[in-house]
């Protein structure tokens, strides 16, 4: 276990003609950690929705299990009846090529990651990628960092009752109606300015959307919008290309953010414990963020006064239509500061079944990394142990994978339960890693 790490996956189609589009016909997917998947998925958009937008033609998705033995069903029209049921195994992903409708639902025994995919056929250039949040994380709160030459999309999942949401820019604030089991969009007409976009329904309702850029699919991109309680400090950018030459030479390619109140957002462009640059932050304005070598790639965002914020990396409205440009954009995945992972070894296998049975014995490893660019103090873990775990009061240890050496005696303490273990922890250092061991 060591820092953290921010994926995404941008793909087009490659082919030999000169006039083929390739990049420009791309699409583009933030990776979440697999503890974020769900089983439960809706998704905002759908091909009835073609009337209103030309890049809803086509709308598609992609399934993916994280588990053996998954069973996965789909209502691709939300009818209520299950039309596609299949199983995947672990790592295998399956595609819905066409045919959502809004609202179409996806149910899996186990936690799956769902990607969603829309474009317009008649154009070579008009796609866009969306990320899908699962239903259990959906809240009545989202903010979003730009929204210069875009819309927003907001799906209600009330079958019976419409939605109100008061969606707020940096000038004005609004409240839109969303009928039940449908979408609104905003602003109802043409596309909006630039500004951070803050939506939020009045009786607390949760609700979904995303967000699409340039109608006219010269710099068109997308993503699905995050809610305001996912939010942390800082933020770790995966892909942050300024355009597709080698090396980057523009900022046709950007990171935008925004946050709710005044703040100094402090940028470490190469990861490397040195702040380079400081931006200012107004509340509900559309930030860009560039580097000096045009690549924010691997770039380390952050606050140090506590204030949340919301950051994306798209093409930008003022980028020129062909290279070096590139079509796509993703959210940059908020970054926790504390980052915990338990594994577990067999220390005693009575059956000789590789695996952990009834009278086996087994030691639990936590470890803990910091992310964040500063000291985390009193830090309390607590483990719930299943009600099929008896705990075998041995010992506990402390384990420095990094940083300074601290005296273990001094960390060692009495544990009495036997349902749970709290463990409390000295001061984690910036970028160190302990682990904890029980056995």
């Amino acid at each position: 276990m060591g820092g953290a790490v921010a994926v995404s996956q941008t793909m087009w189609p490659i082919h030999d003609d000169p006039v083929f589009p390739g990049i420009l016909y791309a699409v583009s997917y933030e990776l979440y950690p697999t503890l974020s998947w769900g089983t439960d998925y809706a998704i905002p958009i759908g091909e009835d929705l073609a009337g209103l937008r030309s890049g809803f033609e086509v709308v598609g998705f992609n399934v993916q299990a994280v588990q053996n033995g998954t069973t996965v069903q789909i209502d691709l029209n939300n009818d209520g009846a299950v039309d596609v049921t299949y199983t995947l195994d672990y790592g295998e992903q399956r595609a819905q090529i066409s045919g959502v409708q809004t609202g179409a639902h996806v149910q899996a025994s186990a936690p799956v990651q769902v990607q969603v995919y829309s474009a317009n056929p008649a154009s070579i250039y008009e796609s866009r990628g969306y990320t899908m949040t699962p239903r259990d994380q959906w809240t009545n709160d989202y903010l979003y960092p730009r929204s210069s030459d875009g819309d927003f999309w907001l799906y209600n999942p009330d079958a019976t009752t419409t939605l109100d949401v008061q969606v707020q820019t940096i000038i004005t604030t609004t409240v839109i109606t969303v009928p039940a089991n449908s979408i609104a969009k905003f602003p109802p007409v043409g596309l909006s300015t630039a500004t951070g976009m803050r939506f939020t329904s009045t009786d607390g309702r949760p609700f979904y959307g995303i967000a699409a850029f340039d109608e006219t699919d010269v710099q068109d991109w997308g993503d699905a919008l995050i809610p305001i309680a996912n939010l942390t400090t800082q933020a770790l950018v995966g892909l942050g290309l300024g355009n597709n030459n080698v090396p980057p030479d523009g900022d046709q390619s950007r990171v935008y953010v925004t946050a709710l109140t005044a703040t100094t957002l402090f940028v470490d462009y190469n990861n490397d414990g040195t702040v380079d640059a400081s931006f200012p932050i107004s509340p509900l304005a559309e930030t860009p963020i560039t580097d000096p070598d045009h690549d924010l790639t691997g770039a380390f965002l952050f606050t140090d006064d506590g204030t949340l914020f919301i950051a994306v990396w798209g093409q930008d409205e003022s980028a020129e239509p062909a290279l070096p440009s590139i079509d796509v954009g993703i959210s940059i995945i908020p970054l926790r500061s504390l980052t915990v992972q338990k594994v577990f070894i067999l220390t005693r296998d009575v059956d000789c079944t590789g695996t952990a049975t009834p009278h086996d014995t087994v030691r639990f490893r936590l470890q803990f990394f910091n992310d964040s660019a500063d000291p985390i103090s009193n830090v309390i873990i607590e483990d719930n142990l299943p009600s099929s775990v008896t705990y075998i009061p041995i010992g506990l240890s402390l384990v420095i994978l990094n940083g300074a050496a601290r005296s273990e005696e001094s960390l060692r303490r009495s544990i009495a339960s036997q349902s749970s273990r709290d463990f409390s922890l000295p001061t984690v250092a910036q970028n160190d890693i302990q682990a904890k061991v029980l056995t």
